[in-house]
């Protein structure tokens, strides 16, 4: 069997096979909350060095490794990275880092969750007040949740841990969105509750909290799942409309052999759920783990995965995704023009990450040893060609299946990845200013506009432009609007009346060059010398344009 790139390959809602649908369990409160709060060591940072996408940053040098980056930004364009670090060769700890120069040089990290026994799969996720949580995977007491927690921008961090029901232990690769003062996430779980789990099978839970200061009020669901068709390597997304997650995971579809994407929507209040669809079924379901990506602002959003099948797809990994521009009703359709498609084919092609704002989607993936990014201006519809971000050839990256994290503010694009070019697998970064869509249009419509003196083109138009850029656009006027008629340039639709005018680019804009309609005017006199008005003029008197508001009254008085 071949791929067929107009045809798409999900099964939705009550296409997906009841063996493969999703069946959430009873609401469970949650409050056996306990937190500690200790101190974090501070030091300075490493040495300066240049961005944006290139040359890239090291976030640290350390000779024990360094995995699972996940990187956010605060409201002041600070930026954290939290990851793994193997503190010994039995002992992982999480350590947070972050930068106040975007990207280009970043503090020494500190331990924020470093105990006797595992910790790492950080989530990181920022809050009101800029603060600070990372949510992680722990062993020391595999019947609890874990995170910790920093409102003071990452100098001390307060560990939480929270018991679920003793039916679903052993929490792994959380995923975590802000909401509001609380969060949304899942976590992998392994249930051993026999009614709905059999022997023991791995599914997700849900959790869910309206205030990150307040863990007595978490509320977690579960999927009862068969070990015949478990569930992993959750992802999470918020609709701030709706107030549902929306989530994506690793399902199952073959017992350890075939793996496939599904994606869902679970209200917490009224408890509604659906799930919206499943990415390949048998089709082309995946002979190796997927490890999905899925990102949500608002009614937008996109989830992908990475997919293995040589039967369908050829001998080489795709990353294939759909994206959705209202989540609510469960809508979605394949990226580029329905071909579902991300990046091209690699015979290493590992982690995907995924990061929407406004129209906005950036898509990071590892590919050939080396970090890549394709990023889409209309929301997911069509993305642009991948563009290298490491600098370095051959290329160092490791593509672990975490292995890279991406995150957008209103000016930058920054990423981060698992290296090895230092001999050490380390975290390494990166930046770019962040491209903008710029738009010109006029009223009434058609007319010719212009871009720091470029050719005229027939509005409107649009130029994707680097924030923090300086751009000169220009309405042509006048505009031809028949005999005796046509139209001159009055102002932009923000008021300004500069013709061409400078404008600074710090985010997606439209500017509306309006018109207003002029007149030939032609005063004489047949025969000449006829008093006109309150003066004596020729044959051939005053000419020229006017606004028709601006027509003077006429006077005719006899000699």
């Amino acid at each position: 069997m071949s791929s067929d790139p107009g045809h798409s390959l999900v099964s939705r809602g009550d296409e997906i096979p009841a063996r493969f649908q999703l069946h959430p369990g009873p609401q469970i409160p949650l409050d056996k909350a306990r937190t500690t709060a200790p101190p974090a060591p501070t030091s300075p940072g490493p040495a300066p060095s240049n961005a944006p996408f290139g040359p890239n940053v090291p976030v640290w040098r350390d000779p024990r490794e360094q995995s699972e980056p996940s990187i956010a930004v605060d409201s002041t364009g600070r930026v954290y990275v939290a990851f793994s670090h193997l503190a010994a060769v039995s002992n992982s700890d999480v350590y947070v880092s972050w930068s106040d120069d975007e990207g280009a040089t970043w503090r020494t990290p500190v331990p924020a969750a470093a105990g006797a026994s595992n910790e790492r799969s950080p989530s990181l996720i920022i809050g009101p007040g800029d603060d600070v949580t990372v949510f992680y995977a722990q062993d020391a007491d595999v019947t609890r949740v874990a995170y910790v927690r920093s409102s003071d921008r990452g100098a001390t961090w307060a560990t939480t841990t929270i018991a679920l029901t003793p039916e679903v232990t052993r929490f792994g690769h959380p995923s975590f969105v802000a909401n509001g003062p609380g969060a949304v996430g899942m976590y992998e779980a392994w249930c051993t509750e026999p009614k709905v789990c059999g022997t023991g099978a791995w599914t997700l839970d849900m959790l869910f909290l309206p205030d990150l200061s307040n863990a007595s009020k978490w509320l977690g669901v579960y999927f009862a799942q068969t070990p015949d068709v478990e569930l992993f390597h959750p992802s999470t997304g918020f609709d701030a409309v709706s107030g549902d997650l929306v989530g994506a995971m690793e399902i199952e579809i073959n017992d350890g052999a075939d793996y496939d994407l599904t994606w869902f929507r679970y209200n917490p209040t009224t408890a509604f759920f659906s799930q919206d669809a499943l990415m390949c079924y048998r089709i082309c379901g995946s002979t190796q783990r997927v490890w999905p990506s899925i990102a949500v602002e608002g009614e937008r959003a996109v989830v992908g995965a990475v997919f293995s099948n040589a039967t369908f797809f050829g001998p080489d990994p795709v990353i294939l995704a759909n994206y959705s521009t209202n989540v609510s009703s469960g809508t979605w359709q394949g990226v580029n023009g329905g071909s579902q498609r991300l990046g091209a084919p690699a015979s290493d092609t590992g982690a995907l990450a995924l990061t929407l704002d406004g129209s906005l989607v950036v898509a990071a993936y590892s590919a050939e040893g080396a970090t890549w990014n394709v990023t889409s201006l209309d929301g997911g519809a069509t993305f642009g060609p991948p563009v290298r971000v490491s600098d370095n050839l051959p290329g160092t990256a490791v593509g672990g299946p975490r292995g890279v994290a991406v995150a957008a503010s209103s000016t930058r694009v920054f990423l981060a990845w698992e290296d090895r070019r230092d001999g050490d697998v380390n975290i390494y970064s990166t930046s770019s200013r962040r491209i903008h869509s710029v738009v010109l249009s006029t009223a009434p419509a058609g007319f010719l506009v212009r871009l720091d003196g470029g050719p005229a083109v027939t509005a409107p138009v649009s130029w994707n432009l680097l924030t923090g850029s300086d751009h000169v656009i220009e309405a042509v006027s006048p505009m031809p609007a028949g005999p005796g008629l046509r139209f001159v340039f009055k102002q932009w639709s923000d008021g300004n009346t500069s013709n061409p005018r400078t404008v600074l680019v710090t985010g997606d804009a439209t500017y509306v060059a309006e018109f207003t309609v002029v007149y030939w005017l032609e005063l004489g006199s047949n025969p000449p010398r006829m008093g006109i008005g309150d003066g004596i003029m020729s044959a051939s008197g005053p000419r020229g344009w006017t606004p028709s508001a601006s027509v003077p009254p006429v006077r005719v008085t006899r000699p």
